[in-house]
């Protein structure tokens, strides 16, 4: 087994989504075939002068993406707030980080973490 500490996603700027319980069509990141990902920490900056919402889901790809999926729901950021959420989210070979704010070019999104092979 290999463990490796790196930046798995981002960072990059979020989607914006119809509402805070809309998933974005496309993931963030999804964890690789035989591959086990400890996500520590996601953080995210709001790039703009007014307050942005953000949710996130860890989504295992069967069926849809649900309420049941959400992580993080309409976390507030304040304007240019950075907000660090330190974590051991555990995530196996398929299961999908998806993220979106409530508005395009708003909130930037970078996720660390462990991945073990």
């Amino acid at each position: 087994m290999a463990f490796l500490q790196k930046r798995v996603a981002g960072p990059v700027t979020l989607a914006d989504i119809a509402t805070m319980a809309t998933a974005p069509g496309s993931a963030s990141y999804t964890a690789g075939t035989g591959v086990t990902t400890i996500v520590k920490q996601m953080m995210f900056s709001n790039i703009t002068s007014s307050t942005q919402q953000v949710s996130v889901w860890l989504f295992d790809g069967s069926g849809s993406i649900a309420d049941s999926d959400i992580v993080f729901h309409s976390l507030d950021l304040a304007a240019y707030e950075t907000m660090l959420i330190n974590l051991s989210l555990v995530m196996v070979d398929g299961e999908a980080i998806y993220a979106g704010a409530g508005n395009a070019s708003s909130v930037n999104m970078t996720v660390s973490g462990i991945e073990e092979t």
